[in-house]
């Protein structure tokens, strides 16, 4: 997935969130600091992490860092609150066209940083000083606020947001490559319309992290990535009455999808043995996996995909 500086081995971050009050951040005072003090807090973190600072700028409402190891430079962007999404994708566009990293730290909490985007929104207050606050899926952006804590998926200090994604700990995704996962397979029997024999059939498999810094992700089984069912799958699944699933043509819908068959006679299940199934789905089996570089890409398409801090090494 895409992270700030890939070259980078991923490390755990030693961040906690920032003190809160019950469901509220601490309100920004109307004191906020200059965007110099913004650009000192990203100077200092960016050197804390071994970076070599090239420049720093600031002006009205915005700063801009930039910094260099070895062959890689990065800048940190922080543009105005006058500014747009569509101004922040062009910058963005733009560094890479010249070579250079870039991460934002943004102001507009209604957008959403998308997967090439390495962002988080930041807000000040007296009792915290700077927050980096990372979007989700929970909270429709139209009604997010940099003041809720239930509308950010996390939130931390952002010297430490800053050193995390330097050290690699940031990136994009569900579930992280490498890590371990447990998969489980759920579905019910219901009869062969062929052979009238009790199959069992796979409705959905999810796929749940025991990782904080990361979340479950849920396939219905037409929606599996066919190319993942041999990972998805357990190579024993005739154990359990579970005939062979695959992607198959189906004429009715006249596309190819994933389907299951009878584990008797291995005629085809379609769609509406699944639907009559309703509330006597359950767990078939479960078994673990290490989630893998073509799994992890997968799974950053699902909408529960973000920007994410790692809390574990």
């Amino acid at each position: 997935m895409p992270i700030l500086d890939s070259s980078l081995s991923v490390a755990g971050s030693s961040s906690v969130p920032n003190p809160r009050i019950g469901n509220v951040l601490p309100m920004p005072s109307s004191r906020v600091p200059q965007p110099a003090s913004l650009k000192q807090v990203i100077s200092s973190a960016v050197a804390l992490c071994g970076w070599q600072v090239l420049f720093s700028k600031s002006g009205p409402g915005w700063a801009s860092v930039r910094a260099r190891r070895g062959k890689v430079t990065i800048a940190v962007e922080v543009p105005s609150a006058e500014s747009s999404p569509e101004a922040v994708l062009a910058k963005q566009t733009e560094l890479r066209a010249a070579g250079i990293r870039g991460m934002w730290l943004l102001s507009f909490p209604g957008f959403t940083p998308p997967a090439d985007l390495p962002a988080a929104h930041v807000t000040w207050s007296e009792s915290c000083g700077f927050s980096a606050l990372l979007a989700g899926s929970g909270t429709p952006s139209g009604i997010r606020s940099l003041n809720r804590v239930s509308d950010w998926a996390q939130i931390l200090p952002l010297q430490d947001f800053i050193t995390s994604a330097l050290n690699g700990a940031l990136w994009f995704g569900t579930l992280r490559e490498g890590k371990s996962a447990t998969v489980r397979v759920d579905g019910g029997f219901t009869k062969c319309t062929t052979c009238r024999a009790w199959t069992n059939l796979c409705s959905a498999i999810e796929i749940i992290s025991p990782y904080s810094e990361s979340t479950f992700a849920f396939y219905g089984l037409e929606q599996i990535p066919a190319h993942l069912l041999g990972e998805l799958l357990p190579k024993d699944l005739r154990s359990f009455k579970v005939g062979d699933i695959r992607k198959r043509y189906h004429h009715p819908s006249k596309a190819s999808v994933v389907l299951n068959s009878c584990s008797v006679c291995s005629a085809v299940q379609d769609r509406v043995a699944i639907n009559d199934l309703e509330c006597r789905q359950q767990p078939i089996t479960q078994f673990h996996i290490h989630v893998s570089k073509r799994l992890a890409v997968a799974t950053a398409l699902l909408p529960t995909a973000r920007w994410r801090v790692s809390r574990e090494p």
